[in-house]
């Protein structure tokens, strides 16, 4: 029974190694040159033109949020519910939104804005244009 053992185990963990460790026994010198790649050269360098904040992020979140180009503007939303639209080319805003939810109670829930974000909105992404329409989507569909 051992002397059939060995020889099954020896077959097995030749099979286990697979061709990966011949591959280049059967390739040609053209191919194997072939598989090398020169390094890149760097022909210009990125300058950021523009910047805008919208907000600290989306926390520990999974978020698709990024922001929509179109019509020669960019529209970015954060998950709080603030959306924004800013002019492409020198990063004026444009105008913006703010879709997080507040309390309307009480004789102070128009001062209580000034300190409070409100309750998340939760927009997780989706954000596009077309037809001169903004689409985004939230956890709350």
């Amino acid at each position: 029974m051992k002397k059939l053992l060995m020889p099954l185990l020896a077959a097995a963990c030749l099979n286990l190694t697979g061709c990966s460790t011949i591959s280049d026994w059967f390739a040609d010198d053209e191919e194997l040159e072939i598989k090398k790649l020169e390094p890149i050269q760097a022909q210009f360098s990125p300058t950021e033109v523009w910047e805008q904040s919208m907000g600290n992020g989306v926390s520990h979140y999974f978020s698709r949020l990024k922001p929509a180009v179109a019509y020669g503007m960019v529209f970015a939303a954060n998950r709080q519910g603030k959306v924004a639209a800013f002019e492409q080319a020198s990063g004026k805003k444009v105008w913006d939104k703010d879709f997080a939810i507040y309390s309307e109670e009480g004789f102070f829930s128009g001062l209580s804005r000034l300190w409070s974000s409100g309750v998340s909105a939760k927009l997780a992404g989706g954000m596009s244009v077309a037809y001169d329409t903004l689409y985004f989507g939230s956890e709350n569909g």
